[in-house]
């Protein structure tokens, strides 16, 4: 139901609960003495129906601001599940990559399934890692104080995951699969990264360094990643705080993926099963 339309039902109920209370007492036929009485109880009843009232009209008002919100995108038709594995039985990537693209296979290739897709991390998500970057050109000089470094938060996607959640492109363009397969070195950047650290500039091109690829147990040996797209905001902490800055990678470079993402043609309720 629409905020506005529950907002009038509920202000005609109680106008409806206020009217019964204004009743002249001599309808019941009470003695004078209890009058007095009477209309202390009447005016208590009112002022708390009053209040419930206006509490309501926030309450319906605030709903309203919500509905109103652009969340960056469209969770319709889609499905979410942990898709994390346990790490005793695929302890390294190779075992780990081998499970996914052969679970995304048989996904792709099932009926009643659009697009199906994995991520690190979901939209309000509590999963995301904050790691260090370099934008190349923006580098500290030599024995400048200070550091270059700046945050971002950083997730390992598959080619479909944007599709799936509804989080459209709006500049450049995605990872293929083939790019993926060969650990291409890409990166997408959402709005907020390139309004932060590229003054937003064009990001297309601009290569940006991510040091802890270099490191345990990535290992890459060029942590150098060329921005390719820029896909639209997501709310990735709440309504009310910033949206924070990020950039997503193959998801062949980490061998992480915590979360899977599957859109359907109609209600998501139908795939559940197939998805299993």
């Amino acid at each position: 139901m629409r905020a506005d339309v529950a907002f009038r039902n509920v202000c005609a109920s109680a106008a409806v609960v206020l009217a019964a209370f204004v009743v002249t007492p001599h309808l019941f036929d009470l003695d004078d003495a209890y009058i007095p009485l009477y209309s202390a109880l009447v005016a208590v009843q009112f002022a708390l129906s009053l209040v419930l009232l206006i509490g309501a009209a926030l309450l319906l008002k605030s709903f309203q601001r919500l509905e109103s919100v652009n969340l960056g995108f469209n969770a319709e038709n889609t499905l979410t599940m942990v898709a994390n594995l346990p790490r005793a039985k695929y302890d390294n990537d190779e075992k780990a990559l081998r499970f996914y693209d052969s679970a995304l296979e048989r996904l792709r290739n099932a009926p009643g399934i659009k697009s199906v897709g994995l991520t690190t991390n979901l939209p309000f998500g509590e999963d995301g890692e904050v790691d260090g970057f370099v934008v190349e050109g923006q580098e500290a000089a030599e024995g400048a104080a200070g550091s270059q470094s700046e945050q971002a938060e950083l997730q390992s996607v598959t080619p479909g995951t944007f599709q799936a959640l509804g989080i459209p492109l709006l500049q450049g363009r995605l990872f293929s699969a083939s790019e993926t397969a060969g650990k291409q070195h890409l990166a997408l950047a959402n709005q907020a990264f390139v309004r932060k650290y590229l003054g937003g500039k064009d990001p297309l091109g601009r290569l940006v360094q991510i040091p802890r690829m270099a490191s345990p147990p990535f290992n890459v040996a060029d942590n150098s990643f060329q921005i390719i797209g820029v896909v639209r905001d997501t709310l990735n902490q709440s309504i009310t705080n910033e949206i924070w800055p990020e950039l997503y990678v193959p998801y062949t470079f980490t061998g992480m993926a915590d979360y899977l993402a599957v859109l359907a043609p109609g209600d998501a309720s139908s795939i559940t099963s197939a998805v299993r």
